[in-house]
């Protein structure tokens, strides 16, 4: 039973599933603690839970949250940091004509663009301060000082704008810039090559693990979420108690239902992923594959999982269904 928690969690990560009246986007991932806030009430959030349109999202003291969006863009935030998901409209049958529009207003994450950011560019836009972030089919980190007001922007894959009232930075892949307010952004110059703080920042950015681009059914996703979180810490809890009866059947009943519904938020990611090259969505892109450790040359392989001991690999984990015409991968 041990293993199959393992290969849940592992089919989650590669998950991705749209509900056309639902919700932004859900909480795929959590560590620690982090909080929504929307229409002036505030309350913690767990895996699985619901994001709408409005709403700002806030991670605590060694904390993060990864969301992922209906069309399959994703928000890693990092330790300390508050982002406000503005306006985000999908629009399943005319993909081009969605629109996202996003905040950080403190702290840093890593976003990764779906399907509206791939197929219309300018229909994406993220601000930090007083500076705007465009996106070209992009996998990017951002951190921005509320009290300093400077804006760092690096690129891991594709291409980054970064626009200030005195003008505009193009950035490419392994590049940065930097902006405080009043000024006009800094010349591109490569990640490798800069201050070890702006370096460290980056990295510690770009390492968090993230879910593939592949649209989403909002609703299914976040109970699939829901219901491995809930599988897991059952194993775990009966695990460390193996005479009790009761727990130990609980988490068999816990560990179908994560099963049952990771099945149906998997075919519901497919027939999404479908739904959005048909309404003429350009797929994403798969996420840039986490930074080498400094000094060490290579390639980086997926990250893998270790649950009870048991170590799994997750299949599709960095955008299976992106850059491509098929469907999201399922679970080995």
């Amino acid at each position: 039973m041990t293993r199959l928690y393992a290969v849940l969690v592992a089919a989650l990560l590669a998950l991705g599933a749209g509900d056309a009246l639902a919700q932004a986007a859900y909480v795929h991932a959590m560590t620690g603690s982090a909080t929504a806030t929307a229409g002036g009430t505030t309350r913690a959030l767990k895996i699985g839970d619901l994001i709408e349109s409005g709403t700002t999202v806030s991670t605590g003291d060694r904390s993060s949250a990864v969301l992922k969006f209906e069309d399959g863009q994703v928000m890693a935030l990092a330790e300390r940091s508050s982002f406000r998901v503005v306006e985000y409209r999908y629009n399943k049958q005319r993909v081009a004509q969605s629109s996202a529009v996003f905040s950080l207003l403190q702290g840093g994450l890593r976003f990764i663009s779906g399907v509206i950011g791939s197929t219309n560019h300018n229909n994406f836009r993220m601000t930090a301060g007083t500076a705007t972030i465009g996106i070209r089919g992009s996998d990017g980190v951002a951190q921005y000082d509320s009290v300093t007001q400077a804006v760092l922007v690096a690129v891991l894959a594709g291409a980054l704008s970064l626009n200030t009232a005195q003008g505009e930075q193009r950035i490419g892949v392994g590049n940065f810039s930097t902006a405080t307010a009043g000024q006009l952004p800094t010349v591109a110059q490569l990640t490798t090559q800069a201050a070890p703080a702006v370096q460290l920042a980056v990295n510690a950015l770009a390492v968090q693990i993230v879910p593939n681009t592949a649209p989403v059914v909002v609703a299914a996703s976040a109970k699939a979420a829901a219901a491995v979180a809930n599988a897991v810490t059952l194993a775990n809890q009966a695990k460390a108690q193996p005479g009790n009866v009761a727990l130990q059947a609980a988490a068999e009943a816990a560990a179908k239902v994560a099963q049952d519904s990771l099945a149906a938020a998997i075919q519901a990611a497919q027939e999404a992923y479908q739904a959005a090259i048909k309404a003429g969505a350009v797929p994403p892109g798969p996420p840039a594959p986490p930074p080498l450790p400094q000094g060490v040359t290579g390639t980086v392989t997926e990250p893998s999982i270790t649950i009870d001991g048991v170590t799994v690999t997750p299949t599709g984990g960095s955008g299976s269904g992106g850059g491509g015409s098929g469907t999201p991968s399922s679970p080995n």
